[in-house]
């Protein structure tokens, strides 16, 4: 992670009311969450939560996504906050997510995530390479659609891999370049 990244996520969990500490990794959903998303979601956010991490969720128009953000963030406030769907607060949230969850075939979200130096969760393996760690190639974390399972193991993987800088930053370089 640069230091400038480090800065303004610190500054970003103070803004948000988390834990100020740049090695919890800090989770995006920035895309448009569809329905599917959203059942996975929903059926792993308790493991999802359990690992410590935080998640930021920009509001979409659905009510339903609403409810359920605003209904984890009342049980769960040190870990989860939603922001306005803004393109400035899109913006800044790629600019300090470490992983950002993509769930629709946007593949225009993911180069933003790049460009931000976050690394794209997707199903979008035509976009994406899975990371592989025995190899230290890849540049995104790759589940099959669908598949909470799938999805909910490539989370995990992405949380592991944060854990070692040098395998971050590879990672993170090879969905800049």
């Amino acid at each position: 992670m640069t230091p400038s990244k480090k800065t303004q996520k610190e500054a970003f969990q103070r803004r948000v009311g988390f834990k100020v500490d740049a090695r919890i990794p800090l989770f995006s959903v920035a895309g448009n969450l569809t329905d599917e998303g959203l059942e996975m979601l929903s059926e792993t956010m308790g493991g999802i939560l359990g690992q410590g991490v935080q998640l930021i969720a920009l509001v979409q128009k659905d009510k339903k996504y609403i409810d359920f953000f605003n209904k984890l963030i009342k049980t769960n406030s040190a870990q989860v906050a939603m922001l306005d769907n803004t393109a400035t607060e899109k913006k800044r949230l790629l600019n300090v997510a470490d992983i950002t969850f993509i769930f629709d075939d946007s593949s225009t979200i993911v180069k933003d995530v790049w460009k931000a130096k976050s690394v794209p969760l997707t199903y979008l393996k035509n976009v994406v390479i899975d990371y592989n760690l025995i190899e230290e190639v890849g540049n995104g974390f790759v589940y099959i659609k669908g598949d909470k399972w799938s999805f909910f193991t490539s989370f995990v993987r992405a949380c592991e891999s944060y854990k070692f800088p040098y395998d971050w930053n590879t990672i993170v370089m090879e969905g800049v370049r």
